[in-house]
């Protein structure tokens, strides 16, 4: 019986989609699948590295441009291009699947890549959209918009929990509308570097910087501000390569890669980070205690945020707000539920159920 080959696509919307799509890669060769993989940017970069001998094509992805203010207004005005942009990377895709013969595609978080002659999976953690007040009134739109960009897909997975474990609340939680519905578990690329082993604390706190400019410098700007001439020991990762020496009584790291990201985090006492879905899960993952601080503007971190810290999981605090030492005492009142490995066992049995599916 020849392999089934999936064509697994993630958005290049930060790392975040790319990174929960290796566990998903994992299983899909743990499962004698192949896998091809279509993606673009830091994205495709990233896969490349963990995956280099898994067949890559270049797809162009959507570009949206962020502004200091009015960020959630600012994408919305950008939606017609994001329509047109999807459709062409539709027809890109249909050149690839002429040139291999794919049975299954997985598209996170890409509307466009889907294809007649495949099974079509879409994974999301968020099929509601948050919206500001101002502008409120789209809540009746975008619902309508949303079922008809998804109806090609036959199956909508979550990485996620159902309600009571879950992370993502009304997210993608008490939907309507929805059949295929599938809550498969957290997708972390920490599931690679669990091995049991406990880690010596290195640093009472490590802050994660990441995200779009300029929030992500207003927010080093304040970290490093802070950091200075405290009597704790403190770890800065960057997220950008760094051009220069930077002067700071704090360890600096630059762009730091998964395993020893792993270990950064294991090593720390606290971790300060944005409220991106994926940070969140990887949080979880590595049983790390954090603070969540949202990037201004980002509905879907500023809900995550504030949700996780009504559940007791996470402190979180706004970016204006934002106080290490207030971090290191509020954040001793919350802790996220224990991981454990059978948490995987829901991804696993979706994969191993997909044979059956496939002609």
């Amino acid at each position: 019986m020849d392999s089934k080959i999936v064509l697994v696509a993630p958005l290049n919307w930060g790392l975040g989609h790319a990174t929960r799509v290796i566990p998903l890669i994992d299983s899909l060769y743990k499962h004698q699948f192949s896998v091809i993989i279509a993606a673009d940017g830091k994205a495709l970069r990233l896969l490349k590295q963990e995956f280099p001998e898994t067949p890559c094509f270049r797809l162009p992805d959507i570009d949206v441009f962020y502004s200091p203010k009015h960020v959630f207004l600012k994408i919305c005005l950008q939606i017609p291009k994001i329509f047109i942009k999807s459709i062409v990377e539709h027809f890109k895709l249909k050149k690839i699947v002429k040139k291999y013969p794919v049975d299954m595609i997985i598209s996170d978080n890409r509307y466009g890549v889907w294809n007649k002659k495949t099974y079509n999976i879409f994974i999301s953690h968020q099929l509601k959209l948050r919206l500001p007040k101002s502008i409120s009134f789209l809540s009746f739109i975008y619902p309508l918009m949303l079922k008809l960009s998804l109806k090609p897909y036959d199956e909508y997975w979550v990485p996620d929990f159902e309600p009571g474990k879950d992370f993502s609340g009304l997210l993608s939680h008490h939907l309507s509308g929805f059949s295929s519905v599938k809550y498969v578990g957290v997708l972390s690329r920490f599931n690679r570097y669990l091995n049991g082993e406990t880690m010596k604390k290195k640093y009472d706190i490590l802050v994660i910087l990441s995200g779009p400019e300029p929030q992500r410098t207003i927010f080093e700007n304040i970290i490093f501000q802070q950091a200075e001439d405290k009597d704790i020991k403190v770890a800065i990762v960057r997220g950008v390569e760094q051009k220069e020496d930077v002067k700071s009584s704090a360890d600096v790291f630059g762009v730091v890669h998964a395993e020893p990201l792993f270990h950064l985090i294991k090593q720390s006492g606290l971790v300060v980070c944005r409220a991106g879905y994926s940070s969140i899960m990887d949080l979880y993952v590595a049983g790390a205690q954090a603070v969540l601080v949202p990037t201004p503007g980002q509905t879907e971190q500023e809900y995550l945020a504030a949700y996780l810290k009504q559940k007791g999981y996470f402190y979180s605090a706004t970016q204006q707000n934002f106080s290490l030492d207030n971090a290191l005492t509020e954040a001793k009142n919350f802790a996220p539920p224990r991981y454990e490995q059978k948490d995987n066992e829901r991804l696993e049995k979706e994969i191993s159920n997909l044979k059956l599916k496939l002609p």
